[in-house]
């Protein structure tokens, strides 16, 4: 943690440099029997007080995004805003993983699909986030939570 803390504070790395570490640490630290759901929550906790300190526009827009997500509906807003973005900019990776997460740890057992396609995805063992990401495209689905 030292090391991003250093590095966060050294305006010689860009955002993308400080946001792509914080995700390894987050990587790391899942191999450690954490979940990335906690590991990222935890994170986005230390950008934001960093951020308090030394501002930098990309952490904020992290921060300020996950800060809006209170229910699903939020959540569908910050991912409809990023769905289509260009992944090469990292704060886009880190709202998406962070996405992901949080729909697996708290509304994965709450989608119910109206097309049978998704269903049949599902027996066929396709990952739940890859066939909601399809889903959420076409709005082939309903949250019921």
């Amino acid at each position: 943690m030292e090391r991003l803390n250093d590095m966060y504070n050294n305006m010689s790395y860009d955002d993308n440099e400080v946001i792509i570490r914080t995700l390894n640490t987050v990587l790391e630290k899942h191999s450690e029997s954490r979940s990335i759901y906690v590991n990222l929550v935890y994170m986005v906790k230390l950008l934001e007080d960093l951020n308090k300190v030394n501002k930098r526009s990309d952490i904020e827009f992290i921060v300020d995004n996950i800060k809006s997500i209170n229910n699903f509906n939020d959540f569908k807003k910050v991912l409809a805003n990023i769905i289509d973005q260009d992944m090469s900019i990292y704060k886009y990776v880190f709202l998406m993983c962070y996405c992901r997460s949080l729909f697996e740890t708290k509304f994965v057992n709450n989608i119910l699909y109206t097309k049978p396609e998704y269903a049949i995805q599902q027996v066929l063992g396709k990952e739940a986030w890859v066939i909601f990401l399809s889903s959420f495209k076409k709005c082939e689905y309903k949250y019921n939570g």
